[in-house]
């Protein structure tokens, strides 16, 4: 039914992030795996639900399950476009800021992620927060 359906969509999108740096895409066969499924909350099938980084009970997906909607909120919500291990994806000012972090040395930048980290232990905005992690 709606499962066989999907399938289609999710191993197509699967295919466009297999090598993205910040974004997984996979399954799980509840009736071969119950156990995570109910860890989880999958009640009905198909289930959507994704995980951002530090959340480990996922947020259940309720937009438009073709690949156009998927696509968009994978591209709005969970990418992360600028990666340090993928430096040449960065736009030019990021590339920049890295490049002078670079310059300053290891010392220099463990003391900046220290302060950033502290920042996040205090109270913040979500979406500043996220941007930290980023």
């Amino acid at each position: 039914g709606h499962c066989k359906k999907l399938a289609p969509v999710y191993e197509e999108l699967a295919g466009e992030y297999k090598d993205s740096g910040s974004v997984q895409i996979g399954h799980i066969d509840c009736t071969v795996h119950q156990g995570i499924c109910t860890n989880y909350g999958v009640t009905g099938y198909p289930t959507l639900k994704y995980f951002k980084d530090g959340d480990s009970e996922g947020t259940a997906y309720q937009s438009g399950r073709d690949l156009v909607s998927l696509k968009k909120f994978v591209e709005d919500e969970l990418e992360i476009s600028c990666l340090v291990s993928e430096i040449a994806s960065c736009t030019e000012k990021e590339q920049n800021y890295f490049n002078k972090w670079n310059e300053k040395g290891k010392d220099k930048m463990a003391s900046e992620l220290e302060r950033l980290q502290k920042m996040t232990s205090k109270q913040m905005k979500n979406d500043l927060k996220q941007w930290l992690f980023a």
